[in-house]
């Protein structure tokens, strides 16, 4: 990423200047959604994410045993692996924890029937259907496949595509005065400015495990980045308050629409539509 000194005096009018701001914009977009699949490639590599079985009895039955046995192992390993009665020991602790663990996975589909008997004796009637789904691999989320009319997931997309336009759509766009005032303004250095302890503070308080935006960038992504991302930031911020230019690409949005909750599928006035932005305008 390299450093480019971007125009700050105000009512700065070069067209020049303001693609200079949406290359450099451009440029520190790339660069931290090129360091992101860095950083997703290697976690994948290093598998640090590592999904663990749910062991259904495992409080009950084999915490304890593993417990011993994982003190049987320390000790051992504190003794620096030589002392053979310690190993005896730990060896015979490991075989009570592996047959216990064998038995608790054997019983495994004996002890959800046991549970759900128990639910529904008690009548917890919404904890009953809720392991019936969970035991069915079923979820409660519908599956849509007409909205208005229109089915296929091209129709609907192209549906919603319409719906959206409308709603945004600016009536008082048409007939509204477009002249532009004839008075100018020398370039001035700018009164307003956006200093970089406001940038860093802004970027420490987003929220993380957030859904991305259109860049696909997470706030992890600038949270974690070298602090000359957020220097460069306050340096385009400063210049598009300077310019009066936003890039277009920093304010654009991904609409998606989330059912009510209870309502018909097939209707488009049944959705809410909640708007992912991108995490830099989050920041401005």
């Amino acid at each position: 990423m390299c450093q480019v000194n971007l125009c700050e005096l105000q009512n700065c009018k070069c067209t020049s200047h303001q693609q200079q701001i949406l290359a450099t914009y451009e440029n520190l977009i790339g660069c931290l959604q090129s360091s992101q699949r860095q950083k997703s490639s290697e976690c994948l590599r290093q598998n640090k994410f590592k999904s663990y079985e749910h062991v259904a009895g495992w409080n009950d039955q084999v915490k304890a045993v593993y417990g011993s046995y994982r003190t049987a192992f320390l000790a051992w390993n504190s003794s620096g692996r030589t002392d053979h009665s310690l190993f005896e020991d730990m060896k015979h602790v490991q075989r009570v924890f592996k047959s216990t663990l064998r038995r608790v996975r054997r019983q495994k589909n004996q002890r959800g029937f046991d549970a759900l008997a128990l639910s529904y004796d008690g009548k917890d009637f919404g904890k009953f259907w809720s392991m019936v789904m969970a035991n069915n691999n079923t979820s409660n989320s519908p599956v849509i496949t007409e909205v208005n009319g229109h089915c296929g997931d091209m129709s609907i997309c192209e549906l919603w595509a319409d719906v959206y336009q409308d709603l945004f759509k600016d009536d008082n766009a048409e007939g509204a005065d477009t002249t532009v005032s004839s008075t100018t303004h020398e370039p001035s250095k700018s009164s307003f400015r956006v200093f970089l302890q406001q940038v860093s503070r802004c970027v420490q308080k987003l929220k993380r495990g957030k859904a991305c935006g259109p860049d696909g960038l997470s706030a992890e992504s600038i949270q974690f980045a070298s602090p000359v991302v957020c220097r460069r930031l306050a340096n385009i911020f400063n210049a598009c308050l300077a310019h009066s230019f936003i890039p277009a690409s920093l304010m654009t949005v991904t609409i998606v629409p989330i059912l009510k909750k209870g309502l018909n599928t097939s209707k488009s006035s049944n959705y809410r539509s909640i708007a992912l932005a991108q995490v830099i305008s989050k920041v401005l």
